[in-house]
């Protein structure tokens, strides 16, 4: 249910309907538009929906889409049925250029199903054959008209035609120029046709002197037109062979026509293919030039917009510099059904009340909107609203008596599954009773669990909606100092009116204002001021709170960077510490076995000298191969400055120095600081430039690189998952000096899209990221730039 009646013409959407028939190239279109109504039914605004996204995809990347020949064949299909009736030529055309336009365009959604699966599901509605359509083609030619070949009768027919028209053509000519010659004709004069026959302009002086049949005279009788005698046989021959030709084209028509009565019911599937096909087009045009898409569709009653735009508003400002400040709105049915917005005149509280309702009933009628992703409109059965001056001088109703009435239907027919939408509550009236009257049927909405917007300038009713739950007080912002509003819609808390402040910005005299304080009273005044107040207060506390938020998340990334190096230099100073023991084991082994060896030959020699030196002489060269090294020779002294190359004898990390401290440095390793003593690093010469590197002994570190994947696929993931892979996927490439990552997060309902890109923003380190190009992925992928 939808009220009033005139519902459309309150919200604007009677204008969206005129841009979307100015779109329109066929009276089929502009009757599936016509037909357009307030729809609930969950999947078949979703199917209506998907058609016009799809269509506004193909429209934006695919083009060539067959749009041309679109004829109104309503008027045909009744005059086909009786038996030997036909259709004219030009009218059997349109029929055939309209069904090969329908052939076109189905050719042109299966060579693009990937791109448009809803769509594919309209072919179904057709039913036409390829061959009849050939055939009926065959009688024509290029331009439309019965062709020479369509029978072998209408071919003898027009070659005598032809035959005929040159004889005459130059009998004519002979005639002419006869009477040119006698002064017969004035000059400046030629052949002309009267009546369908050839005739000359004959000087009426010269009547006699001209045998012929008179057709014609000028409208100063000067001139006769005439038919010389020598042409009328002519003449009288070639319309003879025009009459036989009509009556050969007739016969053709008719047969024509026969078969097109064998598939009317065919024709008609296929005009209504074309019908739907303009009417979506038409409103996928609108979609490209209103930047609109498909928002997320729920089952149930909510709403929430992510940076949404009145359409007309936005469209009426497109040529101009006016800026149109987005929307963001929210309705659920927990906290915030109904969300009462207050604040100053002009401040655009009915702007964002016109905005909600007209969204979703453009939503709700199969149209995308203005807002960007992340945005989701729920199904509402019924819409309500009550906006602008309503007085009827034929029902005898005032203003607010018609908005009572209007109240009345609301808490009569409204329930859960309703959005109600109501400008000005309570005005109209003398303000404490329509103040009272308002917040009582307020109350009824809350207790019928209704959803909807209401503004309004009423203190109770802001006081009312801070005491209740369901209700959402809501401010539209304004510039305390230099007094302009902001049309920023702020949830929580209620909006001064700020009435004596702009007053007095306007010039009105301290006298008057300083009287209207003491008319008003203090308690009123102070409301209001401390309203004023919360409002700049909590503005300053939002942006503190961001600024805050921006550092913490810094902080935490530098946390969990530091931890990851020292995790990974604990272990390559494990792995290197367990390699060293293996190698210790394994000399201890061969040194073992070449002790016993020289025991063994040192018992075998017998103590023959020359054989013991050669065997001593054997244990010492061994002995010098596994000698232990010696003891690390004094690191050699060397001054440090900030910007200095350095490398972590530990490791072979190198790194910058970006500060000192008596026995310790600040190092700078890729967008990683760590403190290192200056004992445990050595000076780089001016050739050891690179800032991050890695000897061949961190072998783990190259490991790592090595297998690193730049791409990370998180499609499907729930966010608590996907958070922690997002982390830790951007801190590994940090560490490992990747320039580009990919992310793939698929399309989707953007939640996915918009977590990732959240987290990007916050991230200094990153120069830039986009979506993938439209042919690898489009908006399913990021692709990350780091500095």
């Amino acid at each position: 249910m939808t009220f009033p009646d005139n519902i459309e013409e309150k919200l604007g959407f009677d204008k969206i309907r005129e841009l979307t028939a100015e779109k329109c190239v066929s009276m089929a279109g502009l009757q599936e538009l016509k037909k357009c109504s307030f729809n609930s039914n969950y999947q078949q605004l979703l199917k209506s929906l998907k058609y016009v996204s799809e269509f506004k995809y193909l429209l934006q990347f695919e083009g060539g889409i067959p749009t041309f020949n679109f004829f109104d064949l309503h008027t045909y299909f009744e005059r086909i049925i009786p038996e030997g009736a036909y259709l004219e030529e030009n009218e059997i055309w349109e029929i055939y250029l309209s069904l090969q336009t329908a052939l076109d365009i189905i050719d042109f959604l299966e060579s693009n199903r990937e791109n448009c699966p809803s769509l594919i599901e309209l072919i179904e509605l057709v039913e036409l054959d390829n061959f009849f359509l050939k055939d009926i083609g065959s009688y024509f030619d290029e331009s439309g008209k019965i062709s020479d070949a369509a029978s072998a009768k209408l071919g003898r027919i027009r070659k005598q035609l032809k035959d005929s028209e040159k004889l005459l053509r130059k009998a004519i000519e002979k005639s002419f120029k006869a009477a040119v010659a006698k002064g017969y004709v004035d000059e400046g004069s030629s052949v002309s046709v009267r009546n369908g026959r050839v005739v000359i302009p004959i000087k009426s002086s010269e009547r006699k002197k001209v045998t012929g049949l008179i057709h014609d005279q000028s409208s100063s009788g000067l001139i006769l037109f005439i038919e010389p005698g020598e042409v009328v046989e002519i003449n009288n021959q070639l319309k003879d062979w025009e009459l036989q030709e009509r009556k050969e084209v007739i016969k053709i028509l008719t047969i024509v026509t026969a078969k097109l009565r064998s598939e009317v019911r065919s024709i008609k599937k296929a005009n209504k293919f074309l019908g739907l096909i303009d009417y979506i087009r038409a409103k996928s045009a609108l979609a490209i030039e209103l930047n609109s898409i498909l928002p997320e569709l729920d089952n149930m009653p909510n709403i929430k917009l992510n940076k949404a735009y009145h359409p007309l508003l936005n469209l009426g400002n497109l040529n101009t510099s006016k800026k149109i400040i987005p929307l963001d709105f929210e309705l659920n049915t927990t906290s915030q059904r109904i969300i009462l917005i207050s604040g100053p005149n002009a401040g655009g509280k009915s702007v964002a009340l016109k905005t909600v309702g007209l969204l979703q009933y453009m939503t709700q009628s199969g149209f995308l909107i203005p807002v960007q992703e992340g945005t989701v409109v729920g199904i509402f059965k019924n819409i309500f609203i009550d906006i602008g001056d309503e007085q009827s001088i034929e029902d005898d109703l005032s203003t607010y008596s018609s908005h009572l009435n209007h109240m009345k239907v609301f808490m009569e027919h409204a329930d859960k599954d309703s959005l109600i939408l109501i400008d000005e509550f309570g005005s109209g009236t003398e303000p404490t009773i329509g103040g009272a009257i308002a917040e009582a049927v307020l109350g009824q909405f809350l207790h019928k669990k209704c959803m909807g917007v209401i503004t309004t300038h009423f203190s109770n009713l802001k006081r009312f909606a801070e005491q209740e739950n369901g209700i959402e007080n809501a401010a539209m912002q304004f510039d305390t100092k230099k007094l302009v509003p902001l049309y920023k819609l702020q949830t929580g808390i209620p909006g001064g009116s700020f009435a004596l402040e702009i007053a007095s910005n306007i010039g009105i005299s301290k006298k008057v204002l300083a009287e209207v304080k003491e008319l008003v009273g203090n308690s009123y005044l102070d409301y209001d001021v401390m309203l004023s107040k919360l409002e700049t207060e909590k503005e300053n506390m939002v942006n503190k709170i961001t600024m805050l938020e921006t550092s913490v998340k810094e902080a935490e990334l530098f946390k969990r960077n530091y931890k990851d190096l020292m995790s990974r230099l604990s272990e390559e100073k494990a792995e290197i510490i367990t390699q060293a023991k293996k190698e210790a084991e394994r000399i201890i082994k061969q040194s073992n076995k070449e002790v016993e060896k020289v025991i063994r030959d040192i018992k075998e020699a017998k103590a023959n000298k020359g054989k013991t030196k050669r065997i001593r002489e054997r244990l010492e060269e061994f002995a010098s191969k596994v000698k232990t090294p010696k003891e690390k020779e004094p690191t050699e002294s060397f001054t440090l400055g900030v910007g200095d190359s350095v490398e972590i004898i530990r490791n072979g990390v190198r790194g910058e120095v970006i500060g000192l401290k008596k026995d310790e440095v600040e190092l700078l390793v890729g967008s990683l600081t760590s403190k290192i003593k200056i004992a445990d690093i050595k000076k780089l010469k001016g050739s050891d430039q690179p800032i991050i590197s890695k000897k061949k002994s961190s072998y783990l570190f190259d490991r790592k690189i090595s297998a690193f994947n730049p791409v990370l696929d998180i499609r499907g993931e729930k966010v608590e998952t996907a958070m922690p892979k997002i982390e830790k996927f951007l801190d590994d490439a940090i560490l490992m000096g990747v320039s580009q990552l990919k992310i793939l997060h698929g399309k989707g309902n953007g939640v996915l899209r918009s977590l990732v890109r959240d987290q990007l923003k916050t991230m200094d380190y990153v120069n830039s990221f986009e979506d993938e190009q439209l042919e690898l992925g489009g908006s399913g992928i990021t692709v990350i730039q780091f500095k």
